[in-house]
């Protein structure tokens, strides 16, 4: 919990700046901590059904809307991460951490991430 206060505390610092790819990037962090929380999170970590219930639509919801409220872009997100989720363990790890914020940009850093894998022969 101490990292996602300190990314709320640098977005809220960020939400007065003029530098918007910062911003995005930021945005893009925090929805990846609620991502990575909805996916960890265990009824026996929470407790009781309600609250584990609660907790997940809360972790949900910062993934799914941490940057707008627009279907398309939740579908987008939805579908990255499925994307991702077929992808070999490391090319995903790859392209998480340039932080794509389009399929398109997933798929090209997939491209990329392959093309420079690929190895010559001796």
């Amino acid at each position: 919990m101490e990292a996602m206060e300190q990314i709320q505390q640098s977005f809220d610092r960020l939400t007065l700046s003029e530098d918007s790819e910062c911003r995005s990037r930021l945005v893009s962090q925090r929805s990846e901590t609620h991502r990575l929380r909805f996916r960890s999170l265990t009824l026996g970590e929470v407790g009781d059904p309600f609250s584990y219930v609660q907790q997940l639509q809360t972790e949900c919801q910062g993934w799914l809307l941490a940057d707008s409220h627009d279907v398309r872009r939740i579908v987008e997100t939805v579908v990255m991460e499925q994307f991702l989720k077929q992808l070999p363990e490391v090319t995903a790890h790859w392209v998480r951490d340039n932080q794509p914020a389009t399929l398109n940009e997933a798929i090209y850093f997939v491209e990329r991430h392959r093309s420079s894998i690929v190895v010559s022969p001796p």
